[in-house]
């Protein structure tokens, strides 16, 4: 919890930073002799919010990549298979292994906790049930759930059920006080997040159907091999990491591009061409006052000047 407090101040305060940071190098190095674009025009905003776009894009793939780096090895991994192998090439590949590793045979430092590692694994995964439970909620369910000699299986899968549907809420009830903080509570983002809410609970309402790798006519497509890599419950961490990310770069952007409709910027130029024709009017009034003041001890014909201020003062405020 206090990570992903961390993750989220650093999303809101890093990026405009950064973006501003890198902002004032390109000026340095580009405006050399030349007047910077202040904060308030619109060219400095046109340059931060491209600066801040590539800062938060950047941001984000390292994120991603940090997620994929920091992932635990998965059970399969550490068998040296994948989640289409038979309860047969999984004991095959347990046993291969075992033999490398065991304290008998080799009496290095380490060996020892790598062996029951690899057997505290196997145990998992050789009993059906809790490969499912493993497959979909992940190792934390399984070492929190106290199992006695004669606990039925069903709950098992039962304990699992409660602990994630404990930890799905906590996770949405905290994105939606999110969106609520950052005043970002759209119906588009809660009917969204809510949906998504609703896929999840029923994955993990039906862990048999989750926990089977993908078999199809596209065994070999890349993006199949990707999704039958990772165990369901690393796919619904991802999938997290993919909502909180994506939120606050949404936080971000919400706006940006509001002022780069041709429209506003039409209705701009029409307002400041009223402001313009609106003063000039003001000042060709003022004139003629001072002007008829002048021309009253003139012999001219006052009625013929005034006639041509009056038309040039008509013309100024149309």
């Amino acid at each position: 919890m206090i990570d992903e407090a961390i993750k989220i101040f650093t999303w809101l305060l890093l990026p405009p930073l950064a973006s501003k940071f890198f902002l004032n190098i390109y000026y340095s190095l580009f405006f050399i002799g030349q007047r910077r674009p202040k904060p308030q025009s619109l060219q400095y905003k046109k340059h931060f919010r491209l600066t801040h776009t590539v800062i938060l894009s950047v941001y984000f793939c390292y994120c991603i990549g940090s997620f994929f780096t920091e992932l635990p090895k998965s059970y399969y991994a550490v068998l040296g298979s994948n989640r289409q192998d038979s309860q047969i090439e999984l004991r095959s590949n347990f046993r291969r292994i075992i033999v490398d590793l065991h304290p008998d045979k080799v009496k290095y430092t380490g060996h020892s906790e790598k062996f029951e590692n690899v057997r505290s694994v196997y145990e998992v995964l050789s009993d059906p049930e809790s490969r499912m439970v493993y497959d979909v909620y992940g190792p934390t369910v399984l070492h929190n759930i106290k199992k006695t000699s004669g606990q039925k299986k069903y709950e098992l899968v039962r304990s699992a059920f409660v602990s994630a549907i404990i930890e799905l809420s906590v996770f949405y009830g905290i994105s939606i006080l999110l969106s609520i903080l950052l005043k970002r509570c759209t119906i588009f983002r809660i009917t969204s997040l809510l949906a998504f809410a609703t896929l999840e609970l029923y994955v993990v309402a039906r862990p048999s159907e989750f926990s089977a790798p993908y078999i199809g006519v596209f065994d070999n497509n890349a993006v199949v091999y990707l999704w039958n890599s990772y165990p369901t419950h690393q796919k619904i961490a991802l999938w997290h990491q993919l909502w909180l990310y994506g939120s606050l770069i949404q936080t971000h952007l919400t706006g940006y591009f509001a002022d780069d409709n041709p429209q506003s910027e039409n209705k701009i130029i029409e307002n400041i061409a009223l402001i313009s024709k609106h003063n000039l009017a003001i000042e060709a009034s003022q004139n003629l006052d001072m002007w008829r003041k002048a021309l009253e001890d003139s012999d001219e014909d006052l009625q013929n000047v005034e006639n041509e201020i009056e038309k040039l003062a008509l013309q100024l405020s149309q």
